[in-house]
Order: structure tokens, then sequence, then C-alpha cells
């Protein structure tokens, strides 16, 4: 995966200025939609940037309940080779989603990323427990 771009410069080479985008990663921890965008602008696999905890944007949106963020980076196509990606926790996006506490987000990243599971209830233990378990039941044999 590649690491995070360099802050936003401008640094004269020759006649021109060299520019390098906006790192998404910050952007994203801070909220700054502008930045986000532009980031992607300039290189859609820009969603594929990690940091040094193997957190991508979608992470960081994930676990700063960052809604709008989030959607955003889930319209870009390079988001399906990272959406089920572990950081160095061990921790997915959705993992991160479900400790934000902002319901938009997590409802986000349900839609997302098991849309097999919104809008329907799931029992797995057959009891009408309304239950919707994001692992299978645990089995100790």
């Amino acid at each position: 995966m590649k690491k995070a771009y360099k802050k936003r410069v401008h640094t004269q080479h020759g006649d021109e200025l060299k520019y390098e985008p906006p790192d998404i990663i910050e952007a994203t921890k801070q909220g700054i939609m502008e930045d986000v965008v532009e980031a992607l602008t300039y290189d859609p696999n820009a969603v594929l940037v990690v940091d040094d905890a193997e957190m991508s944007a979608l992470h960081w949106a994930a676990a700063t309940g960052k809604y709008k963020i989030a959607e955003i980076l889930f319209q870009q196509k390079p988001i399906q080779n990272i959406q089920y990606e572990k950081d160095v926790r061990g921790l997915e996006p959705m993992q991160h989603a479900l400790s934000s506490a902002s319901q938009k987000t997590i409802d986000l990243f349900f839609r997302k990323l098991y849309p097999e599971f919104v809008g329907k209830e799931v029992d797995p233990y057959g009891n009408n427990s309304r239950v919707v378990p994001l692992h299978p039941p645990f089995d100790p044999e």
C-alpha cells in the first residue's frame, strides 16, 4: 500500500511549480471535505493510501464518524480494494464505524459493506431474539 502524501507544498522546480495533493489521511481526520475531494481528483487511488497504523482514509472516516467523507470515499472505484482491509490492530473500517457512535456512519457502512443485512431481521439463534450479529454465533466446541 502507498504511504500518505506529504503536506501540500509548492516548490520552485525550474520555471514550474511542483504540486503535491493534500494529505487525504489528515484531511479526513480533520474533516476537510475540500481537501479530500482535491486529493481524489488528483489521484483516485488516494483511497488506497495508509498511514503508519495501516489506517486508510476510510478507516479514519469510520473512526471519527465523518459520514459525508465516507460517502465520497465509497464512490471511488479503488475503494473495493481496501474496504475490508485491517489496520495494525486488526480492525476493519466497519469495526471503527461501530465504535464511532455515529448512527449515520454505521448505517452507511452497513448499506455499503453488508447490504444483505439492511432492513432484515436476523435471528441466528432461532428464538426471535431480533439479534443482528456481526459475527456468527460462538460455538465453544
